[in-house]
């Protein structure tokens, strides 16, 4: 007879805390349910301002943002100007199942999103076969036959998480394909729990993130993409996914013993897609910023002359020609006291030009830096929306008041959080008169703040947990359920989860 895991972690990726208890509440979600009756459940907190690629190496890592250097999947360094993809090189913190790895014990890691792949693993590690985006591009593994292994028995996974909008003949596919994707995920789950001896199983399941993107105008009656006869006719494509994940997670926990602590968690929320990141360029141009003028222009011109290059030839002089486009981008940021970078639609991110940092900076530290954040932080306070006459900004987060670490420098220095209670397509203010932006047809749906798990076990006693725990403690709880602390953390462990006297 195999040995069954000792800790059983389970993630639903993006599945809104609300929607999880109201129907574990009204049994729709019989596992959810079961292990909250049985156990502790509580909300954690995400970090403030920033979405899921911070919010999912936090947890892996038990340290903040500043500290462990991801906010998302492409990012703008110090000393650059251009957004580059995040690699694993990148991560400055290992993930926690590297500690555990190390003290001998066998681990299970699956599908974990924006997590990088370990090597020596004392057991398996999948990455990015079944999730929401992926890092490296296609699945890969430790060892390094598994993933191959994983693709010859089922295939190669068919995602359609990357578009953002659906026709509606491509909904019931993208619903049927979802729900075939969960049971994938559980067999393939089931079959390595099976092998037993694990003290650390990790899996994650995607699809609750995928059908929120895509799907939330269907739940939400007042979206104004909303289609009552489109949402009638799919009944409840969210709640399907949620229900299937329910029972897959059933499945798993039939695998399991009343020795094995489970812990069910996701890591952030979702609701409305409603976001200003199209207004910030204007705005920023209209408080004094320097807009560049030929940025496209410069695109147009390289790839002309990229063109005309005979292709016999076009590969020796490639590295001229990024450099010249580097150059030139360069030269376009020059006189930009801040620029916008990518983040998720949560907020939106500025960079300021600061000496010392970036290339050709502008703001100096100190005095200067501080009065003109705070000069961009009144003004963005001060914008409304002007469809509803409610403030555009819920609040301006200055990173390096909310986040210490080494590598706060990689985090963008302001995060404009949206009030994100109405479609946001013209706003104003006195200062930067009206702008107006058309819909840029992002999915319908996107992350909230804050998640919430589930925990059932040895020595847990029934408790809704308050106040709410951060997304930092899941590494250091789990480390401690192991008997094993973890070094230099941010996070402590769960106490209602793994007791005092492991803490």
């Amino acid at each position: 007879m195999t040995t069954p895991a000792k800790v059983l972690a389970i993630g639903m990726d993006s599945a809104h805390k609300d929607l999880l208890l109201q129907w574990s509440e009204s049994g729709d979600l019989p596992t959810l349910q079961f292990l909250r009756r049985r156990g502790v459940c509580g909300v954690m907190t995400s970090p403030p301002g920033l979405g899921d690629d911070a919010t999912w190496a936090s947890l892996y890592t038990g340290v903040s943002p500043a500290r462990h250097g991801r906010y998302f999947y492409s990012q703008v360094w110090p000393g650059t100007y251009k957004a580059t993809k995040f690699r694993d090189l990148d991560l400055k913190h290992e993930p926690f199942w590297d500690t555990i790895s190390c003290a001998n014990k066998r681990v299970v890691i699956i599908d974990v999103p924006k997590s990088p792949l370990s090597k020596d693993l004392n057991g398996i590690q999948l990455a990015d076969w079944l999730v929401h985006g992926r890092d490296h591009g296609s699945a890969c593994s430790w060892p390094p036959r598994l993933a191959l292994e994983v693709t010859e028995q089922f295939g190669l996974p068919t995602s359609l998480c990357e578009m953002t909008e659906l026709g509606k003949a491509d909904y019931k596919a993208f619903l049927d394909l979802q729900l075939s994707s969960v049971e994938m995920k559980a067999e393939l789950s089931g079959q390595y729990l099976d092998q037993g001896g694990w003290d650390l199983f990790m899996t994650v399941f995607k699809e609750s993130h995928c059908i929120g993107h895509l799907f939330w105008h269907l739940l939400d009656p007042a979206h104004p993409q909303h289609d009552a006869r489109l949402a009638l006719s799919l009944g409840n494509p969210i709640k399907k996914v949620y229900t299937a994940i329910d029972a897959a997670i059933c499945r798993l926990l039939e695998r399991v013993g009343p020795e094995t602590t489970v812990i069910i968690f996701s890591d952030l929320g979702m609701g409305p897609n409603y976001t200003g990141t199209a207004l910030m360029e204007d705005v920023l141009l209209r408080l004094g910023n320097h807009k560049p003028t030929s940025d496209r222009a410069s695109t147009s011109l390289l790839k002309s002359i990229r063109e005309k290059i005979p292709a016999n030839i076009r590969e020796q002089v490639k590295s001229r020609l990024g450099h010249a486009s580097r150059v030139w981008r360069d030269l376009e940021y020059r006189n930009r006291k801040c620029f916008t970078v990518g983040h998720n639609e949560i907020s939106g991110a500025i960079r300021i030009n600061l000496v010392g940092r970036e290339r050709y900076g502008r703001i100096h530290r100190g005095t200067e830096y501080d009065a003109y954040c705070e000069y961009l932080i009144s003004n963005f306070l001060e914008l409304i929306n002007l469809d509803t006459g409610e403030p555009l900004v819920q609040e301006v987060l200055r990173t390096a008041y909310l986040y210490q670490g080494d590598y706060l420098d990689n985090l963008p220095d302001l995060l404009v959080v949206w009030n994100r209670n109405a479609p946001i397509s013209c706003a104003g203010s006195v200062k930067v008169g009206e702008i107006r932006s058309t819909y840029p047809g992002y999915w319908s749906g996107n992350h909230v703040p804050d998640g919430i798990f589930f925990a059932s076990g040895p020595g847990i006693e029934p408790e809704e947990l308050t106040p709410p725990v951060s997304v930092m403690d899941m590494a250091p709880t789990i480390a401690a359920l192991l008997e094993i602390r973890l070094p230099d953390v941010d996070g402590v462990p769960i106490a209602a989860i793994c007791g005092k006297e492991r803490r």
